[in-house]
This record gives structure tokens, C-alpha cells and sequence, in this order.
């Protein structure tokens, strides 16, 4: 019998291991987990929260497992035994056409290690391993072996689905993602280029999840036994969410992984707030989670939450919206996110520039492993204690240069506040709500009062902000502004750093109805999926609260901006200019249409 592992979380308690789960956690890639921050540099603001994506994974490969669990248990459900026998077929084709192994041999495998943690949870096939040949799987032990190797590869996909991010997480791979398509207009063929750009191919997988596709094989060998081979062939299919001939049995699994009610989100709502000390709203995740169900949707299936849930369901989207408001999206926290951002793009320039002294200590500290061994083990040493050595190094370095060039002492400043938190030297200029609906209602006035043709008086506000919001969030994804960045550097000397806050709320369909929906059950129709929008207002108005609500941080960087209100007031109306010359620019379009 296989040992058990377990690790005790604050979260969920004890959390047990299966035999490769445990082989896995020990591997040098996942190990690297402990020192990848959740929400990257956010101890700056909240020093208590220092949860890494170790325990963040942890806890959404328990929080996946439980949910295929609640969804398949009630064996009395002529949904769920269609599902999983129809899932013991198909594993049985992947076994035969992918992995040249008998199905037969796979069960024996599975059967003769009896691993604690699938007895623990009850996935015991109930059968003696050394007569599996000339066993005669029936029906029962095909929804029993089905539903272990369910089980086991969605655990996999979840553990596994955050293995390949970056160094302070978003941050790092946000540069990434900006420097490249930068480079896309510029300079196509050098080595930074070319390999990241692969990893974008795939524009429904963001970096870090295609990195985590290349590890997987990685922290999963191919010479473990063949039920290992068979769930880690699966947790692949899982996280890559392609179509293929398995979308039957693996679509629903994907949405238990990244879905609009998914492991991941209930996770991160329940273990960050904790870790911040903050009191948001908690919700009952024990009540989400026993509510699942699974449904067959005529020929497909999916697993989604009962309606009885939906006061749960409603305190977690509540959740949701107050820890991105007041933790994710902080302006201290957003502030640290753009620091570490533009210290990544100017390292790119002086590693692509050969600029000196800098290029040599990048080369040192194996900066390029970033682009060059994501799909080895060497990756392990690209995590967050590395990044601060050797922002360490280079500002030992560089500090000691009496004149410094342009480029070299603003990389110095950068680097002062993040490592030193120096942010006597980076004003924020929407501290608040307030302000930052000020700086809005200030651009739409300069419309108003600066326009050819002008706006009539009775022109509804929120359309108006609502379009003013689209402008300036093209303004910003099509260049990152570096029009009115480029302006402000060169007149005052100051960097500006533009941060747009994405909105969490949930997804809707172009009908208007929301993609997460909820079974409705009774005697007469049997189960019923619903879009939730219809049986939740609170829900439906959220959407609108997210429209409304702040999407947009400035900060200036400069030695004298908090002492200096002149040159603040300056800069921000510099910005206001900017963003009303694009808006008129939208509407004299609007009026050529």
C-alpha cells in the first residue's frame, strides 16, 4: 500500500496526497512555487501577505478534486453514470491509440497500489488486482475506474495550472507581453523576440500557462507507471483546452479549473484576504462546492452549481469584486506592479543594447533562463529570490557611477523604490474614487469646452464616460501611451507609469444572459440550467458596478513630485490634453460615420 503524504494548510486543513501528487510537489519546479508571490509585490502594502503559488495550487487541486466528487456522486443520476461510462470509454480509446497500453493493464496498476489518499476519498474499485485479466469489468467498476482517473487528472491540471508563471506572477509577464509587442514593430529577430513570441501563439493561453503546458512533462515523466501516464495524458488535455475527440468528458473539467465559478477564484477569494487581514465578505465555499452537479446538455455534458447554492455563489462574486477593489487593484499595490514592470522592460533594453556595466551581471545571473529554459529544470532558479539578487547586484553596481547616463539613472531610481519602497519619489494620482472620477469629469469638460463642434448640453454622462473609458483604454493597449510617457520624460524628466485595472465580473453572452448559469430541479422537468442573471439581480447589477467603477492608475516618478504640486498639477493636465485630443479624435470619426 503507497504512503500517504499530507500538508497542512490554513485554508483547508490537512491536505492528502495521492502517489504522484507527492512525487510531483518534490520536484525542483514545483518547489519553486514557494517562492512565487500570489499577488506579487503586494507585501509592500499588505506586509502580512506573503501566500505563494505553492499553497495557492495546493489548495485549488483539493478545491478541484472536490468539486468532480460532489458533481459525480450520486451514482443514482443517469447523468452522471452516462458520463462516466462514457469517460471509461474514451479512456480506454486514449490507452489503445495514444499510450499502446491495455486498459486491463492500466487497472491492474491502478488497483495493486492501493493508495491511501483514493481510498480515503472512496475511489477503492473494490477488486482483486491480481485477477484483473480474466476479471469481467462490468459497469460498476468501469464508473469506478473512470472515476479515479478523472479524479487523479483533475487534481493534476489544477495543481499544475500556475507552474509556469513568472517571478512576481502578472507583473512580470505583463512586461513580457508588452515588450514583445513592442518588439513586433521593431526589432522581430532578436533572441527575446522569437521565444516568447512562440509561447503567444496560442492567444487563448496566456505565457505562464503554455510554460506550464511544457513543464508538465517535465514534473510528470514518461517512465512512471501507466495509470500516472494515462492522468498526466489527460490533465494535458485538460489544461490546453483545445477541441478534440475527448471535449465530451474534458470540457467540463476545464471549467473546473479556469470556468466563471472555478477552483482557482474560490481559492485565491478565501486565502488572500485572510493572509492580508482584511474582513471582506466570506462566503460558504462548503456550500458551493456540495452543490455541484453534472448535467448532460444534450450531447454534452457539464458540471455546474445547484440553485440552492446561489446565496453562496452571490457572497463570493461579492467577495470577488471587494478583494480586487481593495487588494489586487490597491493603488499602493498597483504602484509596486508598475514599478516591477518597467525595471523589466528597461532590463530587456540593456540586455538587447549590450549596455554596460548591466549587460555583464544579467549574463551572470543567467537573466536569459527567463526565455531560454522554461521547459527544464534550470527554470527552477527563475524565481522571485533570484529577481531581487539580481536587482541587488545591479544597483551595487550602478550606484557607485558618478554621472550615469539617462537610461542607467532611471533604471536607478526604479530600482530604489522597489528595493528600498523609496515612494517619497512616485506620486499616485487616484488615491481614491474620487479623484480619479475628478480626472474623468475633467477630460470630459475639456471636450466640451474644446471642440469643434460641440457637445450638446443634455449629452448623457455615462455614455460619455462610458466611450471616454474605451478610448483610453485602446490609447493604452494599442502603444501602452508611450506618446504622452515619451512627452513627459522629455519635458520634466519624470517617468509615468499607466496601469489599466481589468474588471472581474462575470461573463456574458451576446444575448445578454450570463455565462455561468445554475440547475434548477424538479419532479416534473428534471434538471434545468439557468443563466444566473435571470435568478440574481445582485449578480446582474454587479456588471453594471464593474463598468462604473475604476479601471485606470497614473503615477509620476520623480525625485521632487510630492514636494513639487506645481509640476503635479502640470503633468496631470498634460494627460487630461492627451486623453481629450483621442476622444475628440473619436468623435469627429463618429460624426464621419
Amino acid at each position: 500500500m503507497a504512503n500517504e503524504t499530507c500538508i497542512r494548510d490554513p485554508v483547508h486543513n490537512y491536505i492528502y496526497l495521492t502517489e504522484v501528487e507527492s512525487q510531483l510537489v518534490k520536484h525542483p519546479l514545483f518547489q519553486r512555487l514557494r517562492f512565487i508571490t500570489q499577488n506579487g509585490a503586494v507585501y509592500y502594502t499588505y506586509p502580512s501577505n506573503r501566500n505563494c503559488r505553492f499553497l495557492h495550487s495546493l489548495g485549488c487541486m483539493i478545491l478541484g478534486g472536490d468539486i468532480f466528487l460532489s458533481a459525480t456522486e450520486n451514482l443514482n443520476d443517469q447523468d452522471v453514470v452516462s458520463y462516466l461510462l462514457t469517460a471509461y470509454s474514451i479512456i480506454n480509446s486514449v490507452c489503445t491509440d495514444h499510450l499502446t497500453v491495455k486498459i486491463n493493464d492500466v487497472v491492474k496498476k491502478y488497483a495493486e497500489r492501493k493508495d491511501k489518499t483514493f481510498i480515503r476519498y472512496g475511489l477503492d474499485l473494490g477488486i482483486v488486482e491480481n485477477n484483473v485479466d480474466d476479471y469481467n469489468l462490468g459497469p460498476t467498476v468501469k464508473i469506478r475506474f473512470a472515476k479515479a482517473v478523472l479524479f487523479q487528472s483533475i487534481r493534476l491540471a489544477c495543481v499544475l495550472h500556475d507552474i509556469g508563471h513568472f517571478p512576481f506572477s502578472h507583473s512580470l509577464e505583463s512586461a513580457i507581453g508588452q515588450y514583445v509587442a513592442h518588439m513586433q514593430s521593431t526589432d522581430t529577430g532578436n533572441e527575446i523576440f522569437l521565444n516568447f513570441e512562440k509561447l503567444q501563439s496560442d492567444v487563448e493561453m496566456e505565457i505562464h500557462e503554455n510554460i506550464g503546458i511544457e513543464i508538465l512533462d517535465v514534473v510528470i515523466p514518461s517512465s512512471e507507471n501507466a495509470f500516472h501516464k494515462l492522468c498526466r495524458y489527460l490533465a494535458r488535455t485538460i489544461l490546453t483546452e483545445k477541441p478534440s475527440e475527448y471535449q465530451s468528458i474534458v470540457r467540463p473539467l476545464t471549467k473546473i479549473v479556469s470556468g466563471e465559478l472555478d477552483a482557482d477564484r474560490m481559492d485565491y477569494c478565501m486565502r488572500d484576504p485572510r493572509a492580508s487581514g482584511l474582513e471582506l465578505g466570506a462566503f460558504d465555499i462548503e456550500r458551493i462546492v456540495d452543490n455541484f452537479t453534472l448535467i448532460k446538455d444534450g450531447e454534452s455534458y457539464e458540471i455546474l452549481p445547484r440553485v440552492q447554492a446561489l446565496s453562496a455563489i452571490e457572497s463570493f462574486y461579492h467577495q470577488r469584486y471587494l478583494l480586487y477593489k481593495y487588494l489586487i487593484y490597491h493603488h499602493s499595490k498597483v504602484r509596486m506592479d508598475e514599478i516591477v514592470k518597467e525595471i523589466t522592460r528597461e532590463l530587456f533594453h540593456c540586455y538587447l543594447s549590450g549596455r554596460k556595466p548591466i549587460r555583464q551581471i544579467l549574463e551572470d545571473y543567467c537573466f536569459s533562463f527567463l526565455w531560454q529554459k522554461y521547459g527544464s529544470e534550470d527554470y527552477y532558479y527563475c524565481n522571485e529570490n533570484w529577481f531581487y539578487s539580481l536587482l541587488q547586484s545591479i544597483y551595487l553596481n550602478i550606484r557607485t557611477i558618478k554621472v550615469p547616463d539617462a537610461g542607467t539613472d532611471r533604471l536607478k531610481q526604479l530600482i530604489e523604490i522597489f528595493l528600498f519602497r523609496k515612494t517619497e519619489s512616485v506620486f499616485s494620482f487616484f488615491k481614491r474614487y474620487d479623484q480619479y472620477r475628478d480626472f474623468m469629469n475633467d477630460i470630459i469638460s475639456n471636450v466640451r469646452n474644446n471642440s469643434k463642434k460641440k457637445l450638446p448640453a443634455n449629452a448623457d454622462e455615462k455614455a460619455m464616460l462610458l466611450k471616454l473609458r474605451g478610448v483610453i483604454e485602446s490609447s493604452i493597449s494599442y502603444n501602452n501611451a508611450e506618446e504622452i510617457k515619451k512627452e513627459i520624460f522629455h519635458r520634466h524628466k519624470a517617468i509615468c507609469l499607466i496601469a489599466i485595472l481589468k474588471p472581474k465580473g462575470i461573463k456574458y453572452e451576446q444575448d445578454g444572459d450570463s455565462r455561468l448559469r445554475v440547475i434548477q430541479e424538479n419532479t416534473d422537468t428534471g434538471k434545468t440550467p439557468i443563466p444566473i442573471s435571470k435568478v440574481s439581480p445582485y449578480i446582474h447589477s454587479l456588471n453594471a458596478t464593474f463598468r462604473a467603477d475604476q479601471f485606470l492608475h497614473i503615477f509620476i516618478v520623480h525625485q521632487d513630485i510630492k514636494k513639487d504640486v506645481t509640476l503635479r498639477n502640470l503633468i496631470r493636465q498634460e494627460l487630461i490634453d492627451f486623453f481629450s485630443k483621442k476622444y475628440r479624435e473619436v468623435l469627429l470619426d463618429d460624426n464621419h460615420d
